[in-house]
């Protein structure tokens, strides 16, 4: 009998035994493959492999005590550009709005310089890694933590500037495939006329080649990487730019898939969110380093 491989990310069974009867039991982390037979409702026999694994915590930032303190120096580092600047009143709890780039970058910059790192925004990988898992998908925008940069130069002598800032902060003159860049936070400069701001490198600068950004397509994760699918394959939908050019943003456009052809880094929405993923473990170190 061929089997059907299942991800899933709970499952509820019945325990059995002595003293089980009827008690539902919530599976929360299974680490292991294994194999399973199931009925399907009219009482047939399937044999499935069937992979469980924990759920992730994939939420949008909300106004606190330390969002508080982010967007306290955000807005000071960046007064007097409303693209940029987020002077809306907040009540706790309340989701960040207007996602953009330099925004979604400079938050992930502060928290990490406030010693807040088991909350970070979501790379590009994470999008695609924990896709079935991102919260409120279908009625939000979000950002992520990382800018493509394309082998071609950009018409806009703006956006090509902020080009040129990664490739210097990669210390590299170019690239023939399109790249994805992590650990970029953005300053002010009157100079860029369009955006209004500089990219220069963070702690923990890095980049890696990503061709499945040269055409449309399907991607998925391989349990390593981001991989382009196959045809017939199931993926998330990428949506590129035809010119292959600048710096453009890479975000997540609601439940529809992912989108690299905007070069405007500026646009925003009331549906705009910065998300993050939580991670005990990097908030355990923080905790360990404090001590």
């Amino acid at each position: 009998m061929k089997r059907k491989k299942v991800y899933i990310s709970f499952l509820d069974f019945h325990r059995t035994g002595k003293g089980a009867a009827n008690k539902r039991i919530n599976l929360k982390v299974v680490t292991k493959e294994r194999f399973i037979n199931l009925n399907n409702s009219k009482g047939n026999m399937h044999n499935y492999e069937l992979t469980i694994r924990e759920a992730p915590l994939i939420d949008h930032h909300r106004y606190d005590e330390a969002r508080a303190e982010i967007l306290r120096l955000h807005n000071e580092r960046f007064e007097g550009n409303p693209s940029i600047q987020d002077t809306r009143t907040y009540r706790n709890g309340e989701p960040l709005i207007g996602s953009n780039t330099p925004r979604a970058l400079s938050y992930h910059h502060y928290a990490r310089k406030l010693g807040i790192l088991e909350t970070p925004v979501l790379s590009f990988e994470d999008v695609v890694r924990y896709y079935p898992f991102i919260f409120e998908k279908d009625s939000t925008l979000a950002d992520t933590r990382d800018v493509a940069v394309f082998s071609n130069k950009h018409e806009n002598p703006d956006n090509e500037k902020l080009r040129q800032q990664t490739f210097n902060g990669l210390g590299i003159t170019g690239t023939d495939t399109p790249l994805i860049v992590s650990g970029l936070y953005p300053l002010p400069d009157v100079d860029n006329s369009t955006y209004g701001f500089g990219l220069i490198a963070d702690e923990g600068l890095t980049s890696y080649p990503a061709p499945f950004l040269q055409h449309d397509c399907k991607v998925r994760w391989d349990g390593e990487k981001i991989v382009k699918c196959k045809e017939g394959e199931e993926g998330i939908p990428i949506y590129v730019s035809n010119f292959q050019s600048g710096s453009r943003r890479l975000c997540r456009y609601g439940s529809e898939g992912l989108d690299v052809r905007f070069d405007y880094l500026l646009s925003s929405s009331v549906a705009g969110r910065v998300q993050f993923i939580y991670e005990p473990k990097a908030r355990a170190q923080n905790l360990e380093a404090r001590i």
